[in-house]
């Protein structure tokens, strides 16, 4: 099995950059969105607009060639493999896969980009449990160089050496865990975030306060709550559910958190969060 074409399903944040570290690397890349062509596009290129900004090299046209935004699920049916970067909800996913199921050819592989979610039941709505995984990429994907692979027991190795051999086309380091909900990035990044929210909302420190205590006593580049701002209060609250629901009331979201979002405080992307806009 060789992977030559990649569909991503999903243009938000996550899918956009899984795109474009698979454009660097030259594969065809068929991007999902209900948005327009002209609009992901523009965001694709605001994206490597900061990357030039930052002084690397970036061939704009060129890795737009290798990107092709569509809107149809039928138009995907033609990838070697489909990457799920839909919204954290198991119903919103089961359906986007019981839709792949139906239009993808038998040798597509199927992975779930699901950071919280039980991978094993993603793959139960589809006739293929035999060629799906998970594939946990890290925000934002054009450089952050951690995948999570999470091969199902019925997996079969081809479909997992392929796999491999695409992640390490497009300059991935491989990690390779269980089907437990968080894997171990989550599990163990969210337990942080989750207590420094905690610790703010009973007056502990201030959010400055915290991150400034993690930053210069545990050596970390990014605060806990600086971090939250940057993934999505939003985004921080489902992943915290679904942690929640599999390893009990450690997980528990803050009421705090709750707020926030009622306000529409959701961090960075609605500008402003534990922090105000940049």
């Amino acid at each position: 099995m060789e992977i030559r074409t990649v569909a991503i399903v999903g243009a938000g944040r996550m899918g956009r950059t899984i795109a474009l570290a698979i454009a660097r690397a030259k594969m065809s890349v068929l991007l999902r969105s209900s948005r327009s062509r002209k609009a992901v596009t523009n965001q694709l290129k605001k994206r490597l607009a900061g990357a030039r900004n930052s002084g690397s090299e970036v061939d704009v046209a060129d890795l737009l060639s290798w990107i092709q935004v569509v809107s149809c699920v039928e138009e995907l049916g033609r990838a070697d493999l489909v990457i799920e970067c839909v919204p954290e909800d198991l119903a919103i996913k089961r359906q986007v896969f019981k839709q792949l199921d139906a239009y993808c050819g038998a040798n597509t592989i199927f992975a779930t980009n699901t950071s919280s979610l039980s991978v094993g039941e993603l793959a139960a709505v589809t006739h293929r449990q035999d060629s799906f995984l998970g594939l946990h990429f890290f925000n934002p994907a054009d450089k952050m160089p951690l995948v999570e692979m999470v091969p199902l027991s019925g997996t079969r190795k081809e479909v997992r050496s392929a796999v491999l051999c695409f992640l390490s086309r497009i300059g991935k380091q491989v990690v390779e865990v269980s089907d437990t909900s968080g894997f171990v990035v989550n599990r163990l990044l969210f337990a942080m975030i989750n207590e420094a929210m905690r610790l703010l909302a009973s007056g502990v420190a201030t959010a400055a306060g915290i991150d400034t205590a993690m930053k210069l006593g545990a050596n970390l580049p990014t605060g806990p709550l600086e971090l939250a701002d940057y993934i999505g209060l939003d985004v921080c609250y489902q992943v915290l559910t679904n942690l929640c629901a599999n390893h009990g009331d450690r997980f528990r979201p803050p009421v705090l958190v709750q707020q926030m979002i009622r306000e529409g405080q959701l961090g960075r992307k609605s500008g402003g969060g534990f922090y105000p806009p940049i």
